[in-house]
């Protein structure tokens, strides 16, 4: 009798843990570090937007789309020199978003909650990518959320992922020569400043 109430105990208790790691594993991390679960249980829905940019940079190269709602978008590849040269080298590309892939980006920016989330600050890792999303809607509102490249956050991701597959090298080609650090399109401020 006693053994069986000691494993109804034992039962309990891991019944417990179980419960809080499975919400635990619900939460997302804020700025502040404190864990919240609204972010990934209220998804919004697609947001129209007036610009977004995407931006990944890191010492080797980079990556970034510079986009507004005429559909209109640059592309920056950047990455080594060609022998002889030193520096980055940037290859930036003149081109137009589908309306599906526009649509698809203010979904994303709905779903994920771009406009109100946030990501934990720290320290990179020597040579890691920094990667910032600037949205700027069409009511006005805007945001930005900037993470490293090791900082894996559940509602960053898939936009990150999305984002990241806009930057081909499709369009017309503008500009081939040495990367200039804080260069952008007309009309566009930095997303890291």
């Amino acid at each position: 009798m006693r053994s069986l109430t000691y494993l109804a105990i034992v039962l309990s208790l891991l019944a417990a843990v179980a419960f809080v790691c499975i919400r635990q594993s619900d939460r997302v991390p804020t700025e502040s570090g404190e864990q919240s679960s609204d972010a990934v249980n209220a998804a919004g829905p697609p947001v129209p937007l007036q610009s977004f940019v995407f931006y990944e940079w890191s010492p080797f190269g980079g990556r970034a789309v510079w986009a507004k709602d005429d559909r209109s978008a640059t592309i920056q590849l950047f990455g080594p020199p060609p022998a002889g040269r030193s520096g980055l080298w940037e290859r930036r590309y003149r081109s137009a978003l589908a309306n599906d892939q526009w649509s698809e980006v203010e979904r994303l920016v709905g779903l994920h909650n771009i406009l109100t989330l946030r990501s934990p600050s720290r320290n990179p890792v020597p040579d890691e990518a920094h990667v910032f999303v600037v949205v700027i809607t069409k009511a006005g509102e805007n945001a930005k959320v900037s993470t490293w490249a090791g900082t894996k956050h559940p509602q960053f991701v898939p936009v990150y992922e999305y984002l990241s597959g806009l930057c081909r090298s499709d369009g017309e080609l503008e500009f081939e020569g040495s990367y200039e650090a804080g260069g952008r399109p007309a009309g566009f401020t930095a997303p890291w400043d």
